[in-house]
Parts: structure tokens; C-alpha cells; sequence
């Protein structure tokens, strides 16, 4: 019930998700106000037998939110507040 992981509160499922979502850009080497495209993002994002596409979307929405993310049609960019998270 709320115990620290690794010396953090346990995160929520869709801030977990935009976390993922956000290294999943800068591991591919998106750096702030550069883009990703949405199918590349979803085509590693899909790859674990766990992962599901709502979670994706999840975290889509709560990235953008944060302002994180913007959508900028088929394709995400990372914002300079994304790229410090």
C-alpha cells in the first residue's frame, strides 16, 4: 500500500505509462523539439508480451498533459519539458 520503489512514491498507471513512453523517445535518440514518428513509438512500445496499445494511448494523453509530448500529427515531439523527465 504505497511503499517506496527504490525511494519513490509507486507511480500512478498512466504517468507510468507517459515515463515509458518519453524514454522510448529519447532511447531512439529524440532529443527536445525533435520528433518521433507515431508508428515507430508504437512498434517498440508493442514489444513486450504485456504491453497494450491503451496503455500507450494512456500515456499519450497523460505526456501530453504534462506537456511533455505534443502531437504533431502522425508523428510526437518531444518537448524540452520532456526531455528532462
Amino acid at each position: 500500500m504505497g511503499s517506496p520503489i527504490e525511494g519513490k512514491p509507486k507511480m500512478a498507471g498512466d504517468e507510468r505509462h507517459a515515463r515509458r513512453l518519453v524514454q522510448i523517445m529519447k532511447d531512439a535518440g529524440t532529443a527536445a523539439g525533435e520528433i518521433m514518428m507515431f508508428g515507430a513509438l508504437e512498434a517498440v512500445w508493442l514489444k513486450p508480451d504485456d504491453a497494450d496499445h491503451e496503455g500507450l494511448l494512456a500515456g499519450l494523453q497523460y505526456a501530453g498533459d504534462q506537456g511533455w509530448v505534443e502531437d504533431v500529427g502522425a508523428a510526437i515531439r518531444l518537448t524540452a519539458k520532456g526531455a528532462k523527465v
